[in-house]
Order: structure tokens, then sequence, then C-alpha cells
């Protein structure tokens, strides 16, 4: 049973359009476009596979470049990953050019930018370096707990599941990279003597007793190979760690978070602006082309695409250059830790943002 669950279910038909029955009522009429699960199983699998393709180039080819490439880590290669991530970014604020939302999150919007220009500050004034160090280390935190909270939270969300066994599952999940960080940052810049080992290895033991719980009590074969796959990412993420390749997983498990938040917040703009757009931006587009869902996913992949790769444009091209004077490189971060802040409530069950997502069943 838990091998064939393993086994990938049919294929999802992406951004699938299901026809609305006249009895529906008005508000109902534009909410077409569903999220299918099996989409982000298929994607957590990219992990996997370029280690794969990783250990077989080095081991097999002796293709040591990719040694080269993907087993350093520093600034330059963080940088990489930020800039890849901007589009999304850009794609999530977006949502927000909407009078409603603009209304209904003021107040948590102003909390979020200035926190955002705190940290921000810090992160690049070394007069304050002790409090810099912080703010660096806190960056880092942020940009793991916020990837890795989507990824292991998603099963919630189409399965329905929310018992002992998935809250242990998920946050020992998230745990596992942050603890690799505070071994990396913490320890080493302020100089602390303390052995990680135990409570890593309790951690991958609450993971993987919690994941087979779940796969015993998995009535899905969707939850099955989501829940497989996450193992797999897990696995992964250690490997990384150990063989000194973090950028080839951080890169890759972004870019999985990336596609998957595209995924989502493009079936966000669609539902919500398909026939009678409430963006002001839909609105606007609305008076040259006509708002279908094929359009309004074809303007927020440009203007996402366009505007951040356009922000990072100085900071990609100006590689040997102090990034702390880079004005872009400051607006990547900043963007990117409004972006955490901002998501940390818009897509809470009481949120807005919730009500135009609809999960496949």
């Amino acid at each position: 049973m838990a091998i064939r669950a393993f086994l990938p279910p049919s294929p999802m038909n992406f951004g699938k359009i299901t026809s609305s029955n006249n009895s529906r009522n008005r508000f109902n009429q534009y909410m077409n476009t569903k999220i299918n699960p099996i989409f982000f199983s298929y994607l957590n699998l990219l992990l996997p596979i370029s280690v794969l393709l990783y250990l077989i180039g080095i081991y097999l080819f002796n293709f040591h470049v990719l040694e080269n490439i993907f087993s350093h880590d520093g600034l330059v290669y963080l940088k990489i990953i930020l800039v890849i991530g901007l589009p999304h970014i850009i794609s999530s604020f977006l949502t927000f050019m909407d009078k409603e939302y603009l209304l209904f999150y003021k107040k948590k919007i102003a909390f979020a930018f200035i926190f955002t220009g705190i940290i921000t500050y810090f992160f690049f004034h070394r007069d304050f370096l002790p409090v810099s160090i912080i703010s660096l280390i806190l960056f880092e935190f942020l940009r793991v707990y916020h990837t890795y909270t989507q990824q292991f939270s998603l099963l919630r969300t189409f399965s329905k599941v929310s018992s002992l066994h998935f809250n242990l599952w998920r946050y020992s999940a998230i745990l596992t990279p942050l603890l690799f960080i505070a071994k990396k940052y913490i320890l080493k810049n302020f100089g602390l003597s303390f052995n990680m080992l135990p409570i890593i290895v309790m951690t991958l033991l609450v993971f993987f007793i919690s994941s087979i719980l779940l796969l015993k009590n998995s009535k899905q074969r969707e939850t099955s190979f989501y829940i497989y796959s996450s193992i797999l990412i897990i696995l992964c993420v250690l490997f990384s760690y150990y063989e000194q390749s973090l950028f080839l997983v951080g890169l890759i498990f972004k870019l999985i978070h990336d596609l998957s938040a595209f995924y989502i917040y493009i079936t966000h703009d669609q539902n919500r602006n398909e026939g009678k757009p409430k963006n002001f931006i839909y609105a606007f587009t609305g008076n040259f082309i006509k708002l279908s869902s094929k359009n309004i996913m074809l303007i927020n992949i440009t203007l996402s695409l366009f505007i951040g790769f356009g922000i990072s444009f100085d900071s990609m091209t100006n590689v040997s250059n102090n990034y702390n004077e880079l004005l872009s490189f400051q607006l990547i971060i900043f963007f990117s830790i409004l972006h955490y802040f901002i998501e940390s409530f818009c897509w809470k069950k009481s949120a807005i943002h919730r009500k135009q997502i609809h999960i496949k069943a």
C-alpha cells in the first residue's frame, strides 16, 4: 500500500478551468481556477533529481567543475538565490494593488515596512557591528524559515490534515535547516562552543517517525506522494550540509518555493480579477485587453519578471563591486524581508487572500 502510494498520481492539468453552472451565484462565477496539489509534489522531486544528477556528474563522469560551482557559500550565492526569487516577490506585491486589500491590511503593512526598514538598515551599516551581525543572522533565519514553512505547510492546505503528527512533522522539518544555520552562523560569529549534534539527531528522529505515522494514516494517494517527496527534500538538506553543497540545494529548493508561490499568486489573481477586476493594475490593462484567465497569468508573469530583473540588473552586472554600496542589492534585501513579513499574515485563515484560493478535489 505504501509503495503504491509513492507512485505519482496521474499528471495534473495545470491551472484547469472548471466550467461554472448557471445556478451559481455571481461571487462564485469567477472562482474557476483551482490549485492542483499534485503540482507541488512534482516540483518537490526537482531537488532529489538535481542532487542525483550532481552526484552522477562528479562520481561517474569526473565532472568536478560542479564542485567548484555548487560547493561554495557566500554573498555571491546568496545574491543569486535572492535575485532568482525576486520576480515571485513582485508577484506577491501585485496582489496588494487593490483598495479592499490595502484597507484590510493597512496596519499590518505599516508594521511590516517599519520592521523591514530597521533590519535592512542595520544589515548594511557595519558601524554597529554586533547589531549588523544579528541582522544578517535574522535575515538568514527569516529566509530559510519562510521558504521551508511554505513547503511543509502546504500539506495541511490541500489535505485538511491537522493533527499532532502533522505538527511534529512540519515543525521538525522546518527546524532542521534552522539548526544548521544556528551551527554555522551563531556559533561561528559569537565564538560559542556547543555540541548541536544531539539536537539535530533528535529533530530528525521526530521528523521520520512523524512521517511514518502520517503515511500510515494517509487515505489519499496524493497526500502520501507529497509526504514522500518532502522526506527526499530533508535527505537532500542533510546531504548538502555534510557534502558542503549548500548552494546547489539552496538554489533548487528556492526555485521550488518560487514556482509554487508563483502558481498560488497567479491563481489568486485569476480568481480575484477575472471578469470584473478589483486590482488597479488589472483594471487598467482591462481597458486594452480582455481579462481572461490566460491573460491575467501573462500580465502577472510579464510584470513580475520585468520589474524583478529590472531592479536586480545593476546588482547582477556589477559582480566585483561592494554590494553594500549598490542600491539594487539594498532593494533586493528590503523587498525580500518585506515579503517574508507580509506572507506571515496574508495567507492566514482570516485573511481575504485565502478566499480566492480553492483546491482541486
